[in-house]
């Protein structure tokens, strides 16, 4: 199956903020730096005895990891404001535990070492469940799938139609994000691929030596409708499917029930059916066709 970004919608996901009545009355500190936010919590550990869901009760503070661009989950608009679906949702996860909230960046190459040492009580925004994050963390239920994709130069689409066509090309270069997951996924997807790592994916149009960049469908959707002159295509026989909840502490059997109970009640009131519609659905709205 192909999918691919036809035109860009009117409004894309760069003007996309977060609704105030979402916000109101939930205090939120967004840090852009990981060292800057260490600064200001030095100290991470649990009391003797406590639980990942005490100290947030006893600190009155929810910190939320995040990852840089990762759309339409948690990302800056072109007001540079964190929003996204998981960013929505973690206000309201806050208000829930009536904790104020503080959202920690995420260094991937310092994550498992920062969830083991409780920097941060979730990780969100667009995580992967893998089995190698198994290892050191805890996963709540899942809350979203999407299969695989390509970010494509829309004048080559024809290029990427299917799998064979893209395994067969020994000129084939993919750009991935600096994470070990999507490192690992792409060499198996594609194990003749020179590998280009870029930083952030708002980097990609000036980024060199790339023929097509991994994401899932929904992501590279949503980022092709705010970039003109790319889709997003899933090639035949790709395959793969990435599955997102949210990741905690290995010690958080309290916290992931409180979790699993709120992402139930949440989908049984429609929220996060809202939350899907207007972040996910409606970045990539009227873009996109099947075939």
């Amino acid at each position: 199956m192909l999918v691919e970004v036809l035109n860009q919608p009117q409004e894309t996901y760069l003007g996309f903020t977060l609704p105030a009545k979402l916000t109101q009355g939930v205090e939120a500190k967004f840090y852009r730096s990981r060292a800057d936010y260490l600064r200001d919590f030095p100290r991470a550990g649990l009391q003797p005895g406590e639980t990942v869901l005490g100290r947030i009760q006893r600190t009155q503070t929810l910190r939320v990891g995040y990852g840089r661009d990762m759309v339409p989950f948690a990302y800056s608009n072109d007001k540079g404001e964190l929003v996204g679906y998981d960013v929505a949702c973690a206000y309201d996860l806050a208000r829930a535990l009536n904790v104020r909230l503080v959202f920690v960046p995420v260094v991937y190459d310092k994550v498992e070492q920062d969830v083991r040492q409780g920097i941060m009580d979730i990780w969100a925004g667009g995580v992967y469940v893998t089995e190698s994050r198994m290892l050191w963390g805890a996963f709540s239920n899942p809350y979203y799938q999407s299969p695989m994709a390509l970010i494509v130069p829309s004048d080559r689409i024809g290029s990427f139609l299917s799998m064979s066509d893209i395994r067969s090309d020994p000129g084939f270069a993919i750009a991935i994000l600096d994470s070990p997951t999507l490192r690992t996924l792409a060499k198996r997807l594609f194990p003749q691929a020179k590998q280009v790592i870029v930083p952030e994916y708002r980097l990609l149009p000036a980024s060199k030596g790339w023929s097509a960049a991994l994401w899932t469908l929904e992501q590279a959707g949503a980022w092709a409708s705010g970039h003109p002159g790319y889709s997003a295509v899933r090639p035949k026989d790709m395959g793969a499917v990435m599955v997102f909840a949210y990741l905690m502490p290995k010690n958080s059997d309290q916290m992931n029930q409180f979790i699993n109970h709120w992402l139930a009640m949440r989908k049984a009131d429609g929220f996060l059916a809202e939350q899907r519609a207007h972040w996910i659905e409606g970045s990539i709205a009227g873009g996109m066709r099947q075939r």
